[in-house]
């Protein structure tokens, strides 16, 4: 068996923001425990990546040139993925090495589970039950700021009167609408928790809130405290994206709620959680329920997310409360699954 600290670990970046977010903390967790650096890399598609998985099967069918030139030996001993078109290129990254190759994959496959030594779903898309299915509370998100972060960012927080309000900002789905709607009622509620409470608000808008919608927010709650206008290059310069620096400051939070990772950043802090319910599209329910019926059929499939539901049952919990409730006493369970995943890997390793 190969020392651990000999193993080579790919993590492929293939999905949406939040998803890509799951690999990254993923890969950093197993690497911590494994003593080695993961390999991160970035993967496109082509016009194949819409055939079924199942046709495209073991191959690089779906990948772009570029995408197939990054992927050389040293073929790794563990791969992370992520997204629904993945599992034939992780296949065929598989054969390469000669089956060696532990495949983990984060969230539905659009694939038989079989293919995978371990699929990672959480409640919020829940899949057949199975030896190599393991079920989280959340899904995985970034682990909090560091203290070089917490500090620089407190300092700029200093001039807002306490307690601080997180306003964790997603936006419209296919599914969720972050209308005009939901960006007043978010408004009122803000403005009522900074009377109520005499604090300031920390608002961060993500990647999923679009221009329109971070105007209408800077104009209604702009001036309630910190306002943070997402743009695509703060990830790329230090100390420029005070996210997670928000959720570690904030005494309270207020989540849209379309985004169940946003939901876990802010319950993992044990602080109180309100979560903003937002309208689903008509059409786009119905489209959902029509698939559903259809994927009946199909094998290995997942169920229709249901976030509002999942909300419910966290807020039963203690974990959160609906914005048009009152707030409920936040629970000591901590969501930490991460290092649970991590351990589950780890022992597959060994095996």
């Amino acid at each position: 068996m190969k020392p651990q600290t000999d193993i080579v670990l790919w993590c492929l970046k293939s999905g949406r923001h939040g998803d890509n977010v799951q690999v990254e903390v993923l890969g950093n967790a197993l690497a911590d425990r494994l003593g080695v650096h993961p390999v991160f890399k970035e993967i496109s598609f082509n016009g194949f990546a819409k055939l079924p998985n199942q046709i495209a099967s073991t191959s690089t069918l779906s990948l772009t040139a570029d995408t197939i030139l990054s992927l050389q030996a040293p073929w790794p001993d563990v791969l992370i993925t992520v997204g629904g078109n993945i599992a034939p290129a992780a296949r065929w990254i598989q054969l390469q090495a000669g089956g060696k190759t532990k495949l983990i994959h984060i969230g539905n496959p659009s694939a038989p589970h079989a293919w995978f030594d371990l699929i990672v779903t959480s409640t919020e898309q829940p899949l057949t039950l199975g030896e190599n299915v393991l079920t989280t509370d959340f899904p995985m998100t970034f682990t909090p700021a560091e203290q070089q972060q917490l500090d620089h960012w407190r300092a700029q927080f200093e001039y807002l009167p306490k307690p601080w309000l997180a306003v964790l900002v997603g936006g419209s789905t296919k599914r969720y609408m972050f209308d005009e709607h939901a960006i007043e009622k978010l408004a009122l509620w803000v403005t009522s928790w900074t009377k109520r409470t005499g604090g300031s608000s920390l608002i961060s808008t993500s990647p999923r809130t679009g221009k329109n919608a971070r105007e209408l927010l800077r104009q209604n709650i702009g001036d309630s405290g910190f306002f943070f206008d997402w743009n695509p290059a703060c990830n790329t310069v230090p100390l420029q994206n005070p996210h997670r620096s928000i959720v570690g400051l904030a005494d309270e939070f207020i989540v849209t709620g379309e985004s169940m990772s946003m939901l876990a950043e802010a319950c993992k802090t044990g602080r109180p959680v309100a979560v903003l319910a937002l309208n689903e599209h008509p059409a786009k329910r119905l489209k959902v329920m029509l698939r559903h019926m259809f994927d009946v059929f199909k094998k290995d499939i997942t169920k229709p997310k249901e976030n509002n539901r999942l909300i419910s049952y966290f807020a039963q919990q203690g974990r959160c409360y609906w914005a048009d409730d009152s707030p409920n006493e936040p629970t000591d369970k901590v969501v930490d699954d991460i290092d649970t995943v991590a351990q589950h890997i780890v022992k597959l390793i060994n095996s």
